[in-house]
């Protein structure tokens, strides 16, 4: 499981690849997301470094009987597809709305 969605860092690098890093589940329905950007899939799977790191935090969509109908990475992934992520001062980092799953 992944997402394809073409993102641009500030240093003009840029990716494609979208790839679910971690998990966090502290309390009953919430769950801290880590999604890592690399180059493309190829580069991915040949072990090269997450070029971007970005966290979400989810309020709901996470309780013990979402999970145990639902793989949480599934989960993780449909929640991402509907998010824009922004960081802690509320500046939008990156939009998934659009992305693809591959």
């Amino acid at each position: 499981m992944a997402l394809k969605l073409t993102h641009e860092l500030n240093t003009g690098n840029s990716g494609e690849y979208w790839k679910v890093s971690a998990i966090n589940l502290p309390m009953n329905g919430r769950a801290v997301v880590r999604v890592s950007l690399y180059k493309n899939e190829a580069a991915r799977r040949a072990g090269k470094q997450a070029i971007q790191t970005v966290e979400q935090n989810f309020t709901d969509g996470f309780t013990t009987s979402d999970l145990d109908a639902t793989n949480p990475m599934k989960i993780a992934y449909t929640k991402l597809k509907g998010t824009t992520v922004k960081n802690r001062l509320g500046i939008e980092m990156v939009s998934f709305l659009g992305a693809e799953d591959c």
